[in-house]
């Protein structure tokens, strides 16, 4: 009894990951650092998006991206070469 090459190899039957995209995040903190000795630091608002849903919607390692801003929202649109 033969089996396909699809099949035969024990990657082809491990199950593909789970896209889950998220519905909210947090808006985290990262520093800018003071200009002197005698100036203290500032912070500032950060965001941090990672995952397979980034990828499953056309944002790929390495992409560049347009950023679009308006009051109390981000758009972000990937610059296709």
């Amino acid at each position: 009894m033969s089996s396909s090459p699809a099949t035969s190899h024990p990657a082809a039957l491990a199950p593909k990951p789970r896209i889950r995209s998220p519905k909210t995040c947090r808006v985290g903190g990262g520093w800018y650092p003071g200009s002197g000795p005698h100036h203290a630091g500032e912070a500032v608002p950060r965001l941090r998006l990672r995952g397979r849903w980034l990828e499953a919607l056309g944002f790929e390692v390495g992409a560049r991206l347009r950023i679009i801003r308006s009051e109390g929202a981000i758009t972000l649109q990937v610059i296709k070469d």
